[in-house]
């Protein structure tokens, strides 16, 4: 799940064979359906924008823990020095071994924290469909802001580095040498959802827009708590009233994580260029507005016909 964030891409190597064998064709496929499946932030004439990988992730159980346990070894010299053996010598000992020990953990702990607190809200993947140009946006020690044509990115199903995971990834190689990796969209469970997001993406690019059907903007980075406790919600698969309840306080908890890595960070800024070469016309008659929280769109429909 982690795959991309905590560990890097594994680059300058050879294409492996299966992820050739994992390729996506650049064809239509009339078997499969195009869905963003709610990755989709931005959409108009000119470009399409999406989340990246970790998304859902951001504030998630793993920076829970982490924090936690910051927490407990900052506070775990001072818990555990005992001063009732009346020795001097053993007494600092057992705290030099304890500051050092707790140091060389909190040190690890606190690199794995930094790639979630005071980074960016979210890490966006920009489809040009006029300069057919793919913009990756990434942290500086990450490689920096990606720019690489459509028709020069291999794409597949890629796979987990440690987890039984499915994603849409896009390589730039050199011959057959993977030079830089990047992935559109979030992780998934099955390989189907990532043929059917690669349609979307594949039909946007190559085809008439119409081909895509009906599309609605249904996911929001926006840092407010209401966004954030919908999406640790969703992290954590609640869909009924009951679960709310049940796992309140795993909710909450999440939720204000969640938040407080948001309000750390600051929100993507495409460079001018960039901006300028996305520049969208004010009259698009395709450009979507986009929701202030995630499914604000389907919840107002839901809340008017129970209303009327």
């Amino acid at each position: 799940m982690y795959s991309g964030w905590t560990s890097k891409w594994p680059i300058n190597r050879p294409l492996q064979q299966v992820e050739k064998d994992a390729a996506l064709p650049r064809q239509q496929q009339e078997t499969t359906k195009p869905d963003d499946h709610a990755t989709l932030v931005s959409f108009n004439s000119t470009y399409a924008e999406f989340v990246g990988r970790r998304f859902l992730l951001r504030g998630g159980a793993s920076t829970v823990f982490f924090s936690l346990a910051t927490l407990v070894l900052i506070c775990l010299p001072f818990l555990s020095f005992t001063p009732s053996s009346g020795k001097e010598s053993e007494i600092i000992g057992f705290s030099i071994f304890t500051i050092f020990s707790a140091a060389w953990i909190l040190l690890f702990v606190i690199k794995i924290l930094s790639k979630d607190f005071f980074t960016h809200t979210y890490y966006p993947i920009r489809f040009n469909r006029k300069t057919r140009q793919v913009y990756v946006f990434r942290d500086k020690r990450d490689g920096g802001i990606l720019t690489v044509p459509w028709d020069d990115v291999f794409f597949h199903i890629g796979r987990g580095l440690r987890d039984p995971v499915y994603d849409l990834r896009g390589h730039l190689l050199e011959g057959d040498t993977v030079k830089d990796t990047f992935v559109t969209g979030l992780y998934y469970a099955d390989s189907d959802t990532v043929k059917e997001l690669w349609e979307f993406v594949r039909c946007y690019m190559d085809e008439d827009i119409n081909d895509l059907g009906k599309v609605e903007l249904w996911t929001s980075p926006s840092t407010s708590f209401y966004n954030c406790w919908l999406l640790a919600g969703i992290n954590i698969g609640i869909k009924r009233n009951f679960q709310i309840k049940l796992l309140f306080p795993l909710l909450v908890l999440l939720t204000s994580t969640r938040w407080l890595v948001m309000k750390t960070s600051k929100p993507p800024v495409w460079p001018a260029e960039i901006e300028a070469a996305c520049r969208i016309h004010q009259d698009d008659p395709l450009r979507l507005p986009e929701p202030k929280y995630i499914g604000q769109f389907g919840i107002e429909r839901e809340r008017a016909k129970h209303s009327s």
